[in-house]
Order: structure tokens, then C-alpha cells, then sequence
């Protein structure tokens, strides 16, 4: 067993954070909507600003990023 002292990242370790999960399950739940930042926060009760910092440190990108690579896929699946 490989052991490490860095937290997870990346998608399951948002799905794991209590305060982000709501975000992450509204993102794969409906896809097809263009969340904003501001959304997603107030889902998570949460500032933009604690919001974004939060992904960053978790998942190693912003939401905005996120939510640009979710839109890059609902346009290529049209």
C-alpha cells in the first residue's frame, strides 16, 4: 500500500468535501445547465470567493474551469 500525507484531489475529494458536495452533485445531476459561480455557491452556503479558493486547493482548477470543460462537452454532443 503506497501511503501519502497529501489530501485527495480532483473530483472525489469535492464529492467528499461536506460544504462543496452540493455543487459537484447539482454539476453531474444536471448537466445540460450552464451553472454560474455565484449558483453554485449559494448551493454549498458559501462566498464566490470561499467557493473558488475551495476548488482550487481540491480539485487543482476553478470552477470556471469546470464548468468551461462541461460546456466544451454539451457542444460537441449536439
Amino acid at each position: 500500500m503506497v501511503r501519502t500525507d497529501s489530501a485527495p484531489r480532483g473530483l472525489l475529494a469535492l464529492a467528499g468535501h461536506p460544504r462543496l458536495a452540493p455543487a459537484i452533485a447539482s454539476l453531474f445531476n444536471e448537466p445540460a445547465r450552464p451553472w454560474s459561480l455565484p449558483e453554485l455557491a449559494q448551493l454549498c452556503n458559501m462566498s464566490r470567493a470561499t467557493l473558488a479558493r475551495q476548488f482550487k486547493e481540491k480539485l487543482g482548477r476553478s470552477a470556471s474551469d469546470l464548468e468551461d470543460r462541461r460546456g466544451v462537452r454539451r457542444m460537441e454532443a449536439r
